[in-house]
């Protein structure tokens, strides 16, 4: 809540004006649980004017906890009501039998020969092209070895 709102709503009589001393306002435990309870009703979807009705029926000399009961009284008894579901029902909102059925689905590409085969030969190009690298690289090597000084180095396989 800003400054502004705070100096605002004694003009609107939501909150009683501050407390006086020279130039500066303070602002007891009193204002600040009708401020809580202003916060609290604008929550809700209340308007100024609403809230300005509502505060009319709370008594001038309410304690702070006299309103925070008024703000108790505005909360929802309940979350949520509570629902009963058995298994079924409950992986059925969970998308469960969907779920089976996709991992069904993989599971039979999965053991298909033809799926089985292609993988194999990704497989073994990857290590071959994986060899040819490896070989490359190791000449490479060797090549920049010679450059340098004469120095040579076997390459283990």
């Amino acid at each position: 809540m800003s400054v502004r709102n705070v100096r605002f709503y004694p003009s609107k009589g939501l909150v009683p004006p501050p407390i006086r001393r020279g130039r500066s306002g303070f602002y007891t435990p009193d204002h600040v649980s009708r401020l809580e309870l202003v916060r609290e009703l604008q929550s809700h979807g209340f308007t100024l004017s609403a809230i300005e009705k509502y505060l009319a029926a709370v008594p001038e000399d309410a304690t702070p906890e006299q309103i925070a009961l008024h703000r108790t009284m505005l909360a929802p008894w309940q979350a949520k009501a509570v629902v009963e579901l058995t298994t079924a029902e409950l992986g059925a909102r969970a998308g469960r039998e969907r779920y089976e059925q996709i991992k069904a689905g993989a599971q039979k590409v999965a053991r298909d020969p033809r799926v089985q085969s292609a993988a194999d030969r990704a497989a073994e190009q990857a290590r071959a092209q994986t060899e040819a690298a490896v070989a490359t690289a190791k000449e490479k090597v060797q090549d920049a070895a010679q450059g340098v000084g004469g120095f040579t180095q076997q390459a283990t396989p």
